[in-house]
């Protein structure tokens, strides 16, 4: 703010009105609308002073208060400029991960498809083999009855293996016994009435009344 201070040329208007309008007052009452006016400039001057110091002090203020908001907004725009440059370079580093991550997880779906295609082939042959495994707890089943048919019949035949040697015991006891009365009686006939003891020797008939000698030779057709 400027301020252009022309005491000369107003106090000459001044003094110029006062003549004019006051020239039938006393030279007292002049002079002391005079001082009036001096004070009245003095005050008004030292307003201004005051003005222009107060002025001058508080434009250093703003200015030191604009160059430290300055210095301030710098220091904050490099700061930002630093957290920018981060921002960015943790953005490429994001990038490139999710680049990665969309490569694993295009591998991921690759692998899995195959892998529901193993597991449809899995549970294919899972079925295949469940069939099988139903076919041949059947066949066992068959199979267990037969085993249980032919240990019934096992032990039928068992019991008539038995009964059979035991009758082909009796047959040869039967047929031994004929057959001692038949040689006894047809081909050693020249001991009658005695106990006849014999024995075959090189096809021949050997007959005695005692078994460790006396066998006499016989023929018997």
């Amino acid at each position: 703010m400027k301020y252009r201070y022309r005491p000369k040329k107003n106090r000459f208007k001044k003094i110029e009105n006062i003549q004019a309008s006051d020239s039938g007052e006393d030279l007292d009452l002049i002079l002391e609308k005079l001082r009036r006016i001096a004070n009245s400039r003095a005050a008004i001057a030292t307003v201004f002073i005051i003005v222009a110091i107060f002025a001058l002090y508080s434009g250093s203020k703003a200015v030191t208060g604009y160059f430290a908001y300055q210095e301030s907004l710098e220091q904050e725009l490099n700061q930002t400029k630093q957290n920018l440059s981060n921002s960015e370079a943790l953005r490429a580093l994001c990038n490139q991960n999710l680049e990665s991550c969309n490569n694993a997880k295009t591998t991921c779906m690759n692998d899995l498809s195959k892998n529901k295609e193993l597991l449809s082939t899995c549970e294919d042959k899972r079925d295949e083999y469940k069939r099988k495994w139903n076919d041949c707890e059947d066949d066992l089943d068959n199979v267990k009855d037969d085993l249980n048919e032919c240990e019934d019949k096992r032990d039928e035949y068992k019991e008539n293996w038995n009964s059979c040697e035991s009758e082909k015991d009796d047959l040869q006891d039967n047929y031994n016994s004929l057959k001692n009365n038949y040689i006894r009686d047809k081909c050693c006939t020249g001991y009658s009435g005695q106990t006849i003891y014999w024995k075959l020797d090189n096809q021949k008939i050997l007959c005695a009344t005692n078994q460790t000698s006396g066998y006499s030779s016989y023929n018997c057709p």
